[in-house]
């Protein structure tokens, strides 16, 4: 199993694998982690009429997701290993440092955008955002060094401008 590009580009020192045995050898946080992500970004939730709400509004109050981060965190605090508190946090760290994501529109492809300037582990420079996106055939990183999304990328041209890269793809996924 190949390491995804995200946590190339992070530099984590764990590989895929240890990784995946830390989340479920710590099953309930994961579930936590993932009801988090769920409550920031499900356009489900926080509908009275049970109705999709627009993409870039929270979910819930904020009061409630500041208490499941505190519970998460509550949990994570109780981990007994150094690597697992490191891993789990990290995962912590990416949930609270995403923007939005297109998971809940049932694309073939999974795309999250990250605020790098959140991400602890991430090497400078830095970017001003970073979408990471998946498929079963590819996976990539796009950075964006400015708001717009021309500003430090290369162009329809193909030519780079003040950004070191704009895109970074891993080989097709086969």
């Amino acid at each position: 199993m190949r390491t995804p590009a995200t946590s190339r580009q992070i530099g984590t020192p764990y590989g895929q694998q240890y990784l995946a045995d830390t989340l479920i050898g710590h099953a309930p946080i994961a579930a936590a982690l993932v009801g988090l992500f769920e409550a920031r970004f499900d356009p489900t939730l926080g509908s009275a009429d049970n109705t999709a709400t627009t993409q870039r509004t929270t979910r819930l109050a904020p009061k409630v997701l500041h208490r499941r981060l505190g519970e998460v965190t509550a949990m994570i605090d109780q981990v007994a290993g150094l690597d697992a508190d490191r891993i789990l946090r990290g995962y912590l760290n990416l949930i609270t440092a995403t923007l939005r994501t297109n998971y809940f529109a049932e694309r073939p492809y999974l795309a999250l955008k990250f605020d790098p300037g959140q991400v602890r582990e991430l090497p400078r420079p830095r970017p001003r955002f970073e979408i990471f996106v998946y498929s079963p055939r590819v996976e990539g990183v796009h950075l964006r060094f400015g708001r717009s999304p021309g500003a430090g990328c290369a162009g329809r041209t193909g030519r780079r401008t003040s950004a070191p890269r704009c895109w970074g793809w891993s080989r097709p996924r086969r």
